[in-house]
């Protein structure tokens, strides 16, 4: 699959809102461990209120899924992980306004600016035991997969998050409430990195979903 309809994106992220919601309870167990456990309550909240304003509204480009997807998490999930993975999707929108499809090159280059944003507003970076554990291997895969179509790119992408994800176990967390805990917190994987497979995991999903269809 080359590229996707602009009614295609908001189905795909409404599938994203889906499987994130139902995770709650796994992301909600992840981050009891180390974190202040409220992760997986705070995405099932921001993604909820995401599945509402997608299915009210009517969009004309890519970009405008994008940014309502990143406003609706930021005015509803408040603190950090609101402001981080907003960032996550106002990334994509930055690379896909007024765009009626997305590519393969639209989606690495927005989740390449994803990355440099959250570096920016978070000020963690590989190895930190956060997010970006897990999305910038992915973006590295994409950026480097441009002349793939959607499906194999972000197959080759989710894996490389995955990897990413299986990593932070061996970190020491530097950031929230976990790097209280120093040394104990290796061991246990980062529930903002796991959000983030689990959203390409999505992603890929829906994707594949779509190809079925066309065969």
């Amino acid at each position: 699959m080359e590229s996707l309809t602009v009614e295609q994106v908001k189905e795909m992220i409404v599938q994203v809102a889906y499987g994130i919601i139902q995770r709650e309870p796994e992301l909600t167990a992840i981050d009891r461990k180390v974190g202040d456990g409220d992760h997986g309550i705070g995405m099932k909240i921001g993604f909820e209120r995401v599945v509402e304003e997608l299915n009210i509204q009517n969009f004309s480009d890519v970009g405008s899924v994008f940014q309502v997807t990143a406003k609706t998490m930021l005015n509803s999930m408040g603190g950090a992980s609101g402001v981080l993975f907003a960032s996550l999707f106002l990334g994509v929108f930055k690379t896909s306004k007024y765009k009626k499809e997305l590519n393969t090159t639209d989606l690495a280059n927005g989740l390449a600016k994803s990355v440099e944003d959250i570096e920016k507003k978070g000020g963690a970076s590989v190895g930190d035991k956060t997010m970006l554990d897990a999305l910038e291997p992915a973006v590295t895969s994409l950026m480097s997969n441009k002349n793939l179509d959607l499906e194999l790119a972000l197959s080759d992408g989710t894996k490389a998050a995955k990897k990413g994800l299986e990593q932070t176990k061996k970190y020491v967390a530097k950031f929230g409430r976990a790097k209280n805990l120093g040394s104990r917190t290796i061991g246990y994987q980062d529930a903002g990195a796991t959000s983030v497979y689990f959203i390409l995991y999505e992603m890929l999903r829906f994707i594949q979903k779509e190809v079925r269809k066309q065969s």
